[in-house]
């Protein structure tokens, strides 16, 4: 069991957990309470009345979290597991370590934190600096990279007063807006039916469709026989809006690190067929936009974080140096 490297991303809409070497993680719906809380959430966007933002879970709920979700693909015990666990984006170093530490408390062999916006980098492949945008369930946010490869310390230590407000802004306007949005056009009232349907119709068309209509290319390939065509335009028009769409949010990130000619994409929020497209004309100026492929940025962190955790970083006792200082020590020793 030490040679197991289990690596987990918990996530609003279910948790993604799987061997290293796998060439996908499986998904675990995440805790009922959890639930419960979004389907509330998803009953106040179909309102149009703000959501409560959901408190941080501490580190001992995010063990107990961990070790169901890794149970519950039949891995059995975290103990005597290798441990690899995705913080979500521009968490403090406080917190990674506090998290690191109730690992190996929990009985890990061995255990490591790994930042989310720096495995969507490993995954993606890309050359910093670039800036990742991620479209999650609740929030969506887009964090700078700089040129050596590190999310600069300006932004993570005042994540709080710089950077803080991607989450509060588009927390009702996250992949969940998008289904509200669809929702209310269509008459739907469950939750998963609004994702299922969002996931199956949603399209994401190169300019806005309050200033261009539709061609009669998208009109066509759009057609459905319950008249949802124009919704499946203009639900997804939900992440465009100022002032607190996408763009707002990945020019802001971009400024903070210089020269970043790349947006990296993930979440599933960016796996609406044309959003890719519609981010690069947004955005003018010839920047890449990656992965390609939509159905890859679903688990774009999970599988950086499983190459991630194929390298050097572990720590197998409660002491931990500065992740920043390993993550550069990694980097060294790839060189």
């Amino acid at each position: 069991r030490t040679k197991e490297i289990v690596v987990v991303e918990l996530g609003a809409t279910g948790d993604r957990v799987g061997i290293a070497w796998a060439r996908a993680p499986a998904r675990v719906p995440v805790p009922t309470a959890i639930a419960a809380d979004r389907a509330k959430r998803f009953e106040n966007l179909k309102s149009e009345t703000p959501a409560a933002r959901r408190p941080r879970e501490d580190a001992a709920t995010v063990v107990q979290r961990v070790a169901a979700a890794v149970a519950a693909v039949g891995l059995g015990s975290i103990e005597g597991l290798s441990l690899c666990v995705v913080s979500p984006h521009l968490a403090s170093e406080t917190s990674r370590t506090r998290l690191l530490n109730a690992l190996l408390s929990a009985g890990a062999k061995r255990a490591r934190v790994e930042d989310a916006t720096l495995c969507a980098v490993a995954a993606s492949g890309v050359r910093p600096p670039c800036v990742v945008l991620d479209v999650g369930a609740t929030e969506s946010v887009a964090v700078p990279v700089d040129r050596d490869g590190r999310v600069p310390d300006a932004v993570r230590e005042g994540a709080h007063n710089i950077h803080s407000h991607a989450y509060t802004r588009l927390r009702h306007v996250g992949f969940d807006g998008v289904v509200a949005a669809l929702a209310r056009r269509a008459g739907i009232e469950d939750l998963n039916k609004a994702e299922e349907a969002v996931c199956a119709l949603a399209y994401c068309r190169h300019v806005s469709p309050a200033t261009h209509q539709p061609s009669a290319e998208e009109l066509e390939f759009c057609a459905t026989a319950d008249g949802l065509s124009s919704a499946r335009f203009e639900c997804v028009e939900a992440l465009f809006a100022e002032p607190t769409g996408v763009v707002k949010l990945v020019r802001a990130a971009a400024a903070r690190a210089a020269d970043a000619s790349v947006i990296v994409l993930a979440g599933g929020g960016t796996a609406v067929r044309g959003f890719g497209r519609r981010i690069r004309r947004e955005l003018s100026g010839g920047k890449e936009v990656v992965p390609a492929d939509n159905d890859a940025r679903r688990d774009l962190v999970w599988r950086g974080a499983a190459r991630l955790a194929r390298g050097d970083g572990w720590a197998d006792d409660g002491r931990r140096t500065s992740l920043d200082a390993l993550l550069a020590a990694k980097r060294r020793s790839q060189a």
